[in-house]
């Protein structure tokens, strides 16, 4: 039962170790309109047992499973400081018994209790801050991916503070002695192993808090709401951005949505018909390139991705799907031959007791290459549970980093070997255990885990040099499929690490996979542009992928990468291709660009080439048939354009054979002098009559086939070098026949 009148909401402390969670937090809130009710938020950058005693925490909230154990993340901490220093799980076996007797030992997430702290654990525990209570609110039944429920963090934030409010107007009912709730301490929810974003994360947390205050607030509206109230409450919510990779080790995600139709096609559908040409771009036409377009954009971001990566990107392992190892990155294995030794120390290192492991370390001399009874290693075990020192110090007394219970995988490849379910690739300290673990040698055997090096752009290039340091065989390490390591820096990575590479290694530049991918190619296809600019400057060969005919201008506008077009544009790529292969992909590169609205792209290419807009849409434009009516049909009937060439050549022969040379030479200079050819970038060429500057429209006329032959040749004469702006002349000539 709810209380009539709430309490005042209670200070909350946020604790957060990685900053990103408080500019989420911060930056949600700078655009959320609040109450002046809304509680207090401190936040506090450090782990808890470095928070000031000073400060008052009557509540300490557990974002645990729904069967109250805490040993694992902000729970491990809190038995640490809550529980006899003596007895590790004295708190958990105490919430358990209440857990049971309330809920027969399972409590759904999103619900909370609050569980009373033993006062006689205080005298034995770290609990300097006067804390008396528990609050319990299982975001996940077991440790798992909650991704999949958008509001199990409002939930949550809902049900601990109708809790704390039911709690304190039971203390003003029945002064009972019992202390009231005013502060309480509480971890971003679901962000570990939930894998809940924090952006997601402070959104919802702040919605439950503006509707908590809302409801108590107004009571007479919250206590009587239709459905078409809560409908509003439940849409304020804003959709979640389109799904991002949970590491920047793995590829965007393969399914992509294609974007629909830009508006810019009507535009340039309305542009030709302005210009009075006789090819139009017509709905039909628009829908038939919209069509085409989609389709070709959609087999890019399906297929051409995905086969390119083939082997070369971390895959759930065997181990993950059957539940030998669970999200927290250990193991669950069968070991029966483990000393009782073993059993002490394999306790400490979770417990995160460096005194207790150094301690067992040099009172005698054991075996550190040692399991306990579940097949995780003692390396392991430290370096899951996030104990560094204790890790380092294990190494430094001889342990070895390539020891793991399956000696085919290296302990670097079992905690780095899937990526969106370990939970150290979802830890702060990555970087720091990454490093940990290259600077005493280890290796890595799957191809995919080097991916991992390139996660922090700042610190690549250091745990880089430390591999080839102690492995130098890395740059000639090839996955099945053939790729490098420099197709994967080229895809995750920046332009030093490339560099870095390349000069260690410079037969990576011509080292391509079996379908022909280069490390171009990755870039590109991964929007790496700085990468991707970085590559094309230091000549890496152009040349289309097996089974994917398209060059790379193709793909870089595909991709909307506006640099790496205009970098494409502005030096000799186009010499890697015959001139017509490169002239086709880019007016197919015009249309996609065109597309999906890259207007700026569009303009690159058709300026550097001198390409109309006739030639690139020439697919999906149609001649509307005139309509005929007798005053215009003469006696001959309508001359085909077959049939006028045809008479225009025998008409040509016939004045070569007999004409004298001199008058050829003077006819073939009036007709020179007033219907040549322009400039490449004009789309449209007129024929005009000798001296009177009117188009010709006589069909029996000898000069007006004459001069149209005169402009071919004198065209295509002029045409002397061998440049890029003049491989697209000869589609301008050949418009300017076609619209006679």
């Amino acid at each position: 039962m709810m209380p009539p009148t709430a309490s005042p909401l209670p200070n909350i402390h946020l604790l957060c170790m990685d900053e990103k969670y408080i500019r989420a937090f911060e930056s949600v809130l700078s655009t959320t309109t609040t109450s002046p009710k809304f509680p207090k938020i401190t936040f506090h950058n450090c782990s808890l047992s470095y928070i000031s005693p000073n400060i008052q925490l009557d509540v300490i909230v557990s974002p645990a499973n729904s069967y109250g154990r805490l040993d694992g993340g902000f729970d491990d901490a809190i038995s640490r400081a809550f529980s006899p220093t003596t007895d590790y799980l004295a708190l958990t076996r105490h919430t358990q018994g209440i857990l049971y007797r309330d809920y027969r030992g399972y409590l759904p997430p999103g619900s909370c209790t609050l569980i009373p702290i033993p006062e006689e654990f205080d005298h034995r525990s770290k609990n300097v801050w006067g804390t008396r209570y528990l609050a319990l609110c299982p975001t996940m039944r077991v440790p798992q991916n909650v991704r999949w429920d958008r509001e199990i963090v409002y939930e949550c934030i809902w049900s601990l503070l109708c809790a704390i409010d039911r709690h304190n107007w039971d203390i003003e009912r029945t002064a009972d002695g019992a202390t009231r709730i005013d502060s309480l301490l509480m971890t971003p929810f679901a962000t570990g192993c939930g894998l809940v974003s924090p952006e997601k994360w402070a959104r919802q947390m702040i919605l439950a808090l503006n509707h908590y205050v809302d409801a108590v607030q107004n009571p007479e509206k919250w206590s009587s709401l239709d459905l078409g109230q809560a409908m509003v409450y439940s849409i304020q919510e804003p959709p979640p951005p389109p799904p991002s990779p949970t590491m920047p080790c793995t590829p965007r995600p393969f399914k992509a949505p294609v974007p629909n139709a830009s508006p810019a096609l009507e535009a340039v559908a309305e542009k030709l018909r302005a210009s009075g040409s006789r090819r139009l771009l017509t709905a039909e036409g628009i829908r038939s390139l919209s069509t085409s377009t989609k389709n070709l954009i959609d087999n890019l971001y399906t297929n051409v991705r995905k086969n390119c990566w083939a082997d070369a990107i971390c895959e759930t392992p065997a181990s993950i799907r059957s539940g030998r190892m669970d999200p927290t990155g250990r193991w669950h294995l069968r070991n029966p031959h483990v000393s009782a030794f073993t059993d002490d120390l394999s306790h400490a290192i979770q417990l995160g007791d460096i005194d207790e492991v150094d301690y067992h370390l040099s009172s005698r001399r054991m075996p550190l290459n040692t399991c306990d009874r579940e097949g995780n290693s003692l390396l392991h075990l430290a370096l899951t549970t996030g104990h560094l020192g204790i890790a380092d110090l294990l190494l430094e007394s001889g342990a070895s980093p390539q020891y793991s219970f399956d000696p085919e995988v290296p302990e670097l490849d079992q905690l780095f070997q899937c990526p969106d379910r370990v939970a150290p690739q979802l830890s702060s300290i990555r970087v720091d255990i990454l490093r940990l673990l290259l600077r005493y040698g280890a290796q890595i055997r799957r191809f995919p885990t080097l991916n991992v090096l390139f996660d922090s752009p700042g610190n690549a290039p250091e745990l880089l040099q430390l591999l080839i340091k102690n492995h130098p065989d890395v740059l000639h390490e090839r996955s099945k499929s053939g790729h490098t390591i420099l197709h994967s820096a080229a895809a995750f990575g920046t332009p030093e690490v490339c560099d870095l590479l390349l000069a260690r290694a410079p037969h990576l530049r011509t080292t391509y996979t079996d379908w022909d991918v280069t490390p171009l190619h990755m870039a590109i296809l991964e929007r790496n542009e700085p990468t991707a600019c970085f590559l094309i400057s230091a000549d890496m060969s152009l040349q289309t992928r097996h089974g994917y005919d398209r060059t790379e201008l193709f793909l870089a506008a595909c991709m909307g990468l506006r640099r790496v077009v205009k970098l494409l544009l502005s030096t000799t790529a186009f010499f890697a291709y015959p001139p017509q292969k490169w002239v086709s992909d880019a007016k197919a590169a015009v249309r996609v660009a065109l597309y999906m609205g890259n207007t700026e792209i569009v303009d690159m290419i058709r300026r550097n080439l001198g390409l109309s807009w006739r030639s690139c849409l020439s697919p999906f434009l149609i001649c509307p048939r005139p309509t005929l009516t007798p005053s215009i049909i003469n006696i001959r009937g309508i001359e085909t354009r077959r049939s006028r060439s045809r008479r225009a050549r025998s008409v040509r022969d016939h004045a070569h054979t007999h004409r004298p040379q001199r008058s050829g030479e003077v006819g073939w200079q009036n007709v020179n002098g007033s219907g040549n050819v322009s400039a490449p970038a004009h789309s449209l060429a007129t024929v005009s009559n000798s001296g009177t500057g009117n188009p010709v429209d006589g069909d029996e006329s000898v000069s007006d086939t004459m001069s149209l032959d005169a402009q071919v040749d004198r065209f295509l004469n002029s045409v002397s070098g061998s440049g890029q702006g003049m491989l697209g002349v000869m589609d301008t000539v050949v418009e300017s026949i076609e619209e006679l």
